[in-house]
């Protein structure tokens, strides 16, 4: 009987532990779950900022890409008939140059 006994105590005794282990277990790895969500987060929050950084460098090169050929066609219009003339004579239009100054004067004036 006193076998008997002595087993009884020994399955308790491992119960216990087990218990305590298995108690021990759930507090790592709720801990670890606490770690993972974390890590998780970080993660999510570098792919936002590397897709925002990318944003932030290919956006206005698209939209250069857009509008650009529309503001230098206009800058290219403005200056088409002076680019033209001095392209076919290699002077300067008259109309763009006051008649009747000399170059000294005119020196006189870019260097004021």
């Amino acid at each position: 009987m006193t076998v008997n006994i002595q087993n009884d105590n020994n399955e308790l005794n491992d119960n216990g532990a087990i218990k305590k282990l298995l108690e021990n277990q759930n507090k790592k790895i709720d801990e670890l779950e606490e770690k993972i969500d974390r890590i998780n987060r970080y993660v999510t929050w570098q792919h936002v900022l590397g897709f925002l950084k990318v944003a932030l460098f290919v956006v206005p090169i698209v939209l250069g890409i857009m509008y650009l050929p529309a503001i230098l066609s206009d800058v290219v219009g403005q200056y088409k008939e002076l680019l033209e003339f001095g392209a076919k004579t290699g002077t300067v239009p008259t109309s763009m140059v006051e008649v009747g100054n000399t170059s000294s004067e005119l020196l006189n004036r870019i260097l004021k």
